[in-house]
This record gives C-alpha cells, structure tokens and sequence, in this order.
C-alpha cells in the first residue's frame, strides 16, 4: 500500500468516525452517506454539526437542507426534511425541498407525499395543487391529476401554465370533453367562480384548445 493509500484511507476512517458520533450525539439526524461536496464540504459539516446539537431549530435545518440541495445531494436533503417533520413537526420550506428533491429523484410517491401535505397546510396555494396533479399525472393518475389542475385553474384562471397542465390532463382521459362538461355544471355551482368573467373565459378556451361543443350553462341565480 502506498504512503498516499494509507493517508486516504485514514482520512475516510476520521470521516466515518465524526458521522457515527454526530448520529450518536442526535439519533433523529440521518447520518450522511459519503457525498463530494467540493470545497463547500467543510460548510455541509459545520451546519451538519449545528444542526445534531439543535435537531428542531427550523432555521439550520433549512439551511442544511437548501446548501445539501444546490449542492445536488437530493437523497440527503429527502432524508434530512423526513427526519426533522418526524421529530420536530411540519415545515413548509422543508417540504417543498423535499418534494422537488424526490420528483427529481422520479420517486412520485414520496413526491405525491410531500405536495399532499402542502395542500393540506395551504389550499387555496394554486402551485401546491399543481405539483400534485403533476405527482399524479407522473404516476398514471390522469383522473386525481385533472382535479387538482381544475382547483389550481379556479385558484389562478389567468396563470397560463395552469391551463396548460389542465389541458395536458384532460387530453389524456378518455373522454375529455365529458369531463370538461361536468367541471362547467360544477363551476356553474359555485357563484364565487362562476360569476368571475376571468374563469368563464378561461373555460371557454379549454373548450376551444380542446375542440369541445359550447355548453349552456345557467348562470347561478342571484339573491
């Protein structure tokens, strides 16, 4: 073995041994598989430390978990945000790291987990119900997928991106234009959308993009 062999693999020893007692000092802190971090390495371990001495402080577990991330570590910043949420409670920027860490991951299960708990913290958030229609779409559920889009369509009628995926959903189902009808009698019914000018334009023009029939609708009655 050469002198330079033997200094790398004490090196990696020293390392091991400092994950195994921060994992000991904490056991709610994941311990970190080896990563290259480059030259930010020795920021990932300070915060990494800081973080094993005060495992619920909000503050540096997101900073940990944001440097982790644009470092490109995403199974570690999925790994870190599920500890803390288990032991700490819910954290909204927590999870919306570890939502865009497992859809690029492609783990859509976790990533269909994450925005589930998104929209239940903030439903009238039209990107938390985007991103789990997106969630669904990716794991063939064009049905649930077309739903979401529809509550994100009503949330921001004039967000184009939002027709789009809604578009996107409802060419996938079998019957898009049954569909688009029923969401139309299920605006009708709700007078704070239907009477919104914004939100008929924009059904009409799912209609056009998908070359659906005109639909009379009744408008709701007035008090």
């Amino acid at each position: 073995m050469t002198a330079s062999s033997m200094m790398r693999g004490r090196g990696l020893w020293a390392l091991g041994l400092t994950s195994g007692l921060l994992a000991a000092g904490c056991d709610k802190t994941p311990e970190e598989p080896a990563f290259d971090y480059g030259v930010k390495a020795p920021m990932v371990r300070r915060l990494r430390e800081e973080l094993a001495q005060a495992p619920c402080d909000k503050a540096k577990a997101l900073a940990y978990a944001q440097l982790i991330f644009t470092l490109k570590n995403l199974a570690q910043t999925s790994r870190v945000s599920d500890a803390f949420i288990a032991q700490c409670g819910e954290h909204v920027a927590l999870r919306q790291l570890s939502y865009t860490a497992h859809s690029q991951l492609e783990e859509h299960e976790l990533a269909l987990r994450d925005a589930t708990a998104l929209v239940n913290a903030q439903p009238k958030n039209a990107n938390y119900r985007v991103w789990r229609g997106m969630s669904h779409s990716a794991r063939g559920e064009n049905g649930p997928a077309a739903e979401d889009f529809q509550e994100a369509f009503l949330l921001q009628p004039a967000a184009a991106q939002v027709r789009k995926q809604l578009v996107m959903a409802y060419l996938k189902l079998e019957k898009p234009c049954v569909t688009l009808s029923a969401f139309r009698r299920a605006v009708a019914a709700r007078p704070e959308a239907a009477q919104s000018a914004e939100v008929q334009d924009g059904i009409k023009g799912l209609g056009d993009e998908l070359s659906c029939p005109p639909e009379a609708v009744a408008a709701p009655a007035k008090p």
